[in-house]
């Protein structure tokens, strides 16, 4: 009797472990979903998720299903009080500025922000917010940014040259844009 006891103890403990692991989804699975306009899954991935990645995502989520931005500044306030050091976060407050119309002031925060980082989703972040901003983004501001990022590490990123090329081509400088 504990012998089957104990294979129903293991059984039921195997299948909570299955379905956990299953069920688990990352980041990059919400990323996935939000670049796929799947906009429901992935920002039910990114509620689960509790970072600094996970604030900014949902707040990207919100931009693209066209929530308020005082909302997605209120998701990113408060992500910051949880996750100070988070720069995405922070990024993610500087396309919610471009999107008001404060352009100057989303620069500067991206500057500090980029000064001396190697980190391309930092980058990538950032000129997603100028392209997406349409008008009221600063496509020679991500050009800027991101050529010698571009000519220093060529295939370390995709994205990169993706959205060097869209910055290009939004300026109509379509000669540049063959990334």
């Amino acid at each position: 009797m504990i012998n089957q006891f104990s294979i129903k103890k293991q059984i039921l403990l195997f299948s909570v472990l299955f379905v956990s692991v299953f069920n688990a989804q990352s980041i990059e699975d919400g990323v996935n979903f939000y670049f796929g306009q799947k906009y429901d899954s992935a920002k039910e991935i990114f509620q689960k998720n509790d970072s600094g990645d996970g604030v900014y995502w949902l707040g990207q989520v919100m931009i693209a299903q066209r929530a308020s931005n005082n909302d997605v500044r209120k998701l990113y306030q408060e992500g910051l009080v949880k996750f100070p050091k988070s720069k995405l976060i922070k990024i993610g407050l500087s396309h919610v500025d471009i999107l008001d119309g404060k352009l100057a002031e989303a620069k500067a925060i991206e500057s500090a922000i980029l000064e001396g980082s190697k980190n391309p989703d930092e980058y990538n972040a950032v000129a997603r917010a100028h392209i997406q901003a349409g008008k009221k983004g600063d496509q020679g501001f991500v050009i800027e940014k991101l050529k010698p990022i571009y000519d220093n590490n060529k295939k370390k990123d995709v994205n990169i040259p993706l959205y060097l090329a869209n910055a290009y081509l939004y300026k109509k400088n379509t000669s540049d844009a063959t990334y």
